[in-house]
């Protein structure tokens, strides 16, 4: 326990698709006591805040600490022996922790333009195709430590098992994938032994990620890349039909280059469902539902209704939240709209109204 640092308790609650965390301890300030927290989905940012507005005397905070765990128990999140089991010792609780602590790691991510059409894509052997994995953006960087680091460029904790895995492979790295719950799927390398290799074209960085990352382990995953059109042909078929979220296409030939180009690319996405990023307006009175909206220009523009499963915390008012949808009607609401979680890692302005894709292509 980081000295100052009384009591502890790392609760989590998996359910389906739902992953999520919640940190509490109590720290001694001088004399008296605080209870901070920490919540969010299982390897991603953590939002932060203080439960005592001022310090406290012990018997006090232990009081708060026991509701705040009762409470979250009482919604199905287990506690676990330590929070340690999540963070380890690299934990650095300042506010709250090191998730929160908006360290800059200068590291930031290549992004992808979406595509309607694919058939260019599947046909041309200069490109390749991978599964698009529904999870959030993470690089794992490996120095004299190993960090995790988020779409924002901002260093965040990686679960235990993924550390402990990722320090069982001999190199100093940067690798760049998604985080779903305890996994990563890997699909990059920038750099590998102190080379940058961003200028290297993607099939090679892909060659030299297979080779560091030589088979699938518990918690460390290599996305494949299928080349070839008629393997590209039934890769799609299968991953259609499996429903997953969709697919990126990879100009074999490219080097990794930062940032969303302002149109085309060398990485593409193509997805089976649709899904954007939305802004919650509210709660519907009586009800497991919250009205959604979007940006058009400064303008918010509600896009209907969606139905928070119960594995989920309803969000709050103005929480942005991914909302995953077959197809939106031209001025009116996105059809069977499905919760998919909150976005932690994006801003306000990341939700456009550009976002949305039409029925007959509106």
């Amino acid at each position: 326990m980081e000295k100052g640092f009384v009591k502890s308790a790392y609760l989590r609650f998996q359910n389906g698709r739902s992953d999520k965390m919640y940190l509490t301890t109590i720290k001694k300030v001088e004399k008296e006591h605080i209870v901070i927290f920490a919540y969010g989905r299982t390897g991603g940012t953590l939002k932060e805040g203080q439960k005592t507005p001022n310090p406290v005397s012990l018997e006090k905070a232990e009081k708060i600490f026991k509701k705040l765990v009762d409470s979250k128990v009482a919604k199905g999140y287990k506690p676990t022996s330590d929070y340690n089991d999540y963070f380890g010792d690299a934990i650095d609780i300042k506010g709250i922790a090191m998730a929160s602590s908006k360290i800059s790691s200068g590291v930031l991510p290549q992004l992808l333009n979406p595509i309607d059409d694919v058939e260019k894509y599947i046909t041309d052997d200069e490109w390749g195709l991978q599964e698009k994995m529904n999870g959030e953006r993470r690089f794992v960087k490996k120095t004299a430590e190993t960090i995790g680091i988020n779409r924002k460029g901002f260093v965040v904790p990686l679960p235990s098992a993924i550390r402990e895995e990722i320090d069982m492979l001999k190199a100093g790295f940067i690798l760049d994938g998604e985080i779903i719950g305890t996994e990563i799927y890997l699909f990059d390398i920038l750099e590998l032994f102190g080379n940058d290799l961003r200028n290297l074209p993607y099939q090679e960085r892909y060659n030299k990620l297979s080779e560091l990352v030589i088979k699938d382990r518990e918690h460390i995953k290599l996305v494949p890349l299928v080349t070839g059109t008629k393997e590209k042909e039934n890769s799609f078929k299968n991953l259609e039909h499996h429903n997953v979220e969709g697919v990126v296409f990879k100009l074999l030939s490219s080097p990794y280059e930062v940032g969303r180009p302002s149109s085309g690319g060398n990485q593409l996405k193509f997805k089976f469902w649709k899904s954007a990023t939305c802004i919650v307006l509210g709660q519907k009175e009586d009800k497991r539902s919250v009205q959604v909206g979007v940006l058009d220009g400064s303008e918010i523009v509600a896009v209907g209704n969606c139905t928070i499963p119960a594995n989920y915390d309803i969000p709050k008012k103005d929480t942005l939240v991914e909302i995953r949808y077959l197809y939106a009607y031209k001025g009116g609401s996105l059809y069977q709209p499905q919760y998919e979680g909150e976005r932690k890692d994006l801003n306000r302005e990341d939700c456009k109204i550009e976002q949305l894709s039409y029925i007959n292509g509106e």
